[in-house]
């Protein structure tokens, strides 16, 4: 709401910046790095979460309407240091939260910066051969290394984190053959983030966080039905229509598995969901083989 509360503020300075992107970026570094600098002194969430949406919803924005391939080299570096604050601001949430915060961990930046992050860098590398790919391996050894590295840390909220970054590693491991077989970006990705979503939720037992988790997963599966099934030239079982419909199927069938395991923790009525959550994700798996097989 924020974010967009202030978008006609600042679609001045967008307008006004749209063809030098340093000074618009650079305005946004200056505000990250205030709220960069306020995280380490201090949990501040609703803060970290208007500056991650203020920062990535509105340069997507720019980036809809004036970037071109010769800024590559100006808006690359601003993504990886907006990326690097709010994953770091992620950490020390988890180190500094208040003893009366409802989570050891704050699930928007934990899944909504690398989700938003990679459909960014995505974007820039589109024109390049590999690129998605390149950038979700870097990703994925990204949170590998700051997942092992948390293991071993003995503060309280680090074990859910340290375990929620090696998910995004194996998540982002999985998606990179996708993009390297077909550079089309599939709605795969929102699915598979949104079980860690719920499965965070799970852990701190918070009802929003499951709902937006399971709307999510059911708007990724439409938004990828209607996009098309793959070529006819694309190799069988090795495309990349048939691993994000994988990637839905799994997404469901995991859910469904939290949602099991959390018994009693969950309200009678979202435990009479975990049936269909199921059913969900077989119905994307036998169509995923069906589709395959008869085309």
């Amino acid at each position: 709401f924020t974010t967009w509360f202030v978008l006609p503020i600042v679609q001045p300075l967008l307008v006004a910046t749209g063809s030098d992107p340093m000074l618009l970026f650079g305005y946004f570094a200056l505000l990250n790095g205030a709220i960069f600098t306020l995280a380490w002194t201090k949990a501040w969430r609703a803060l970290n979460a208007v500056g991650f949406l203020f920062t990535f919803v509105l340069g997507a924005v720019w980036g809809h309407g004036y970037y071109r391939p010769g800024h590559f080299a100006v808006v690359e570096p601003f993504l990886v240091l907006f990326f690097a604050f709010y994953v770091t601001i992620a950490i020390l949430y988890a180190r500094r939260r208040p003893p009366a915060a409802k989570g050891p961990v704050d699930g928007l930046l934990v899944f909504g910066v690398p989700l938003v992050g990679f459909a960014l860098q995505a974007a820039l590398v589109r024109d390049a051969r590999y690129g998605a790919a390149w950038s979700a391996v870097a990703l994925a050894a990204i949170y590998a290394l700051l997942g092992l590295a948390l293991r071993k840390r003995s503060e309280p909220g680090f074990a859910l984190l340290a375990r929620a970054f090696l998910a995004l590693a194996v998540i982002f491991v999985t998606i990179a053959i996708p993009f390297a077989l077909d550079s089309r970006e599939t709605a795969a990705l929102w699915a598979i983030e949104a079980a860690g979503v719920y499965w965070i939720g799970v852990r701190q037992r918070s009802r929003l966080a499951r709902a937006f988790a399971l709307l999510v997963e059911i708007g990724a599966g439409i938004v990828f039905a209607v996009s098309g099934v793959g070529g006819e030239d694309d190799p069988l079982f090795a495309n990349a229509f048939f691993a994000g419909a994988m990637l839905i199927a799994l997404s469901g069938l995991v859910t469904a598995r939290v949602a099991d395991a959390a018994g009693d923790a969950l309200p009678a009525g979202e435990r009479g969901l975990v049936p269909l959550v199921f059913g969900w994700g077989v119905l994307w798996w036998l169509a995923a083989g069906g589709v395959e097989l008869g085309g």
